[in-house]
């Protein structure tokens, strides 16, 4: 049961995902899964969080936002 919900479901979501936004930004965005499970442990399970985990997740978030920023410019315009 655990293997379903921790394995099966996520890479359909993201299969899913990679439908709808192309592969550059569905790993760009991929990158959010780390963070994401640090501050879900902090608020669901009650963990602590250290100064440390703060910095990376603000450095992968800020990645993350940088390199979405880059996609942005070096997409060509619709017409």
């Amino acid at each position: 049961m655990i293997a379903l919900f921790c394995t099966l479901v996520p890479y359909l979501l993201f299969a899913e995902g990679l439908k709808h936004t192309g592969a550059s930004r569905a790993a760009l965005l991929s990158g959010i899964g780390p963070p994401a499970a640090i501050l879900y442990a902090y608020l669901i399970l009650g963990e602590t969080l250290t100064p440390m985990q703060l910095v990376g997740m603000g450095l992968v978030l800020a990645g993350v936002i940088a390199l979405e920023a880059r996609l942005k410019r070096a997409a060509p315009e619709a017409v």
